[in-house]
């Protein structure tokens, strides 16, 4: 089960970070206008949020198993 979930986590990963790069190319131009630096430091902070967001939910659902399995043990 582990095993499954680190893949799909490797493959959103994987996925995400194909589709930033794409962004900022298509959008180098913007990137080098004035007030730019404002927005891109507004983008990065909910890019952060939504990450730290599917991090927290992804080790409580580990933790959950974990103790699943803890209790099918005794």
């Amino acid at each position: 089960m582990l095993r499954t979930d680190k893949r799909n986590w490797n493959l959103f990963r994987n996925y995400c970070i194909k589709k930033i790069v794409k962004y900022y190319r298509s959008n180098l131009e913007k990137m080098c206008s004035e007030g730019f630096s404002e927005k891109a430091s507004h983008y990065h902070e909910i890019i952060r949020l939504f990450f730290y967001y599917l991090l927290r939910k992804y080790a409580r659902k580990q933790v959950d198993r974990l103790l699943e399995t803890r209790q099918d043990c005794k």
